[in-house]
């Protein structure tokens, strides 16, 4: 079942306005990437166009379905050394960047599903990069956006699965400002922003055919190793101060008797 919703600018922690969204529940239980690609395989089969078209319109689709926007964060029991870390403000160090760690989530803001998306891009074999969006406003968490790039029958066209936006551009009319009124038909509110950013020099493609966070994945991958061997550490440090526990203990017998 697919459900169509529009919720309030609360919900998604920025000043821009509403948005309309979708989502379907059925595909909660994919919670990895490999879960992900025998469906978005399926997402591919039934799109029109060339073979490069169904395969970034099959995803996008797939990404529009899976996600709610929101952010998720990273739970004390997924990796506890990561929640401990906190971070600065808008979102912090716990919003999780890796592909298996956002699919846990029901919700994801837009660097999270264009992360999925990318990699989506990338198991398909398909050149992609990241489009970044910044522009002044009151609040940090609405100072910017996150969308994606991909090179479809040799043209980069531009795709944003979270805002669902309502074609594909070329990229160039996107960073010219040219596209973005065609493009978030249902979502007004966002066009004088990214028109900003066009006319001002805020929007930057960027990470080619990566991920689009690298020092931030490995800091994640660091400290949930971390957070998985704690209790070894643990045992480890009790076992190897186990004799000195056990003299102490003899010794305060001794002195009692």
């Amino acid at each position: 079942m697919l459900v169509v919703f529009q919720y309030s600018s609360g919900k998604i922690r920025t000043s821009l306005g509403p948005q309309k969204e979708q989502w379907r529940y059925s595909l909660a239980w994919i919670d990895t990437i490999d879960k992900a690609m025998p469906v978005v395989a399926r997402y591919i089969r039934r799109q029109n166009g060339s073979h490069d078209e169904k395969v970034v319109k099959g995803i996008d689709e797939f990404v529009r379905d899976r996600f709610v926007h929101g952010v998720s964060y990273t739970s004390w029991r997924e990796n506890w050394a990561l929640s401990a870390l906190g971070g600065a403000p808008p979102y912090g160090l716990s919003v999780p960047i890796g592909v298996d760690s956002i699919l846990r989530h029901r919700h994801a803001m837009c660097s999270q599903q264009s992360i999925v998306f990318m990699e989506l891009l990338h198991r398909f074999g398909m050149h992609y990069a990241a489009v970044r969006f910044s522009w002044p406003n009151a609040e940090p968490a609405g100072r910017g956006h996150f969308a994606v790039t991909a090179k479809v029958d040799g043209h980069w066209r531009y795709y944003d699965s979270n805002l669902e936006a309502a074609n594909a551009p070329l990229i160039r009319d996107i960073l010219n400002g040219k596209a973005a009124s065609d493009t978030y038909p249902g979502n007004p509110w966002w066009v004088p922003k990214m028109q900003y950013a066009a006319k001002h020099g805020g929007i930057v493609v960027d990470s080619f055919d990566t991920h689009p966070g690298p020092r931030g994945l490995l800091l994640q991958k660091i400290t949930l190793i971390f957070s998985e061997l704690t209790p070894v550490i643990i045992l480890l440090i009790a076992f190897l101060n186990w004799p000195g526990v056990m003299s102490r203990m003899s010794s305060k017998i001794s002195k009692t008797n």
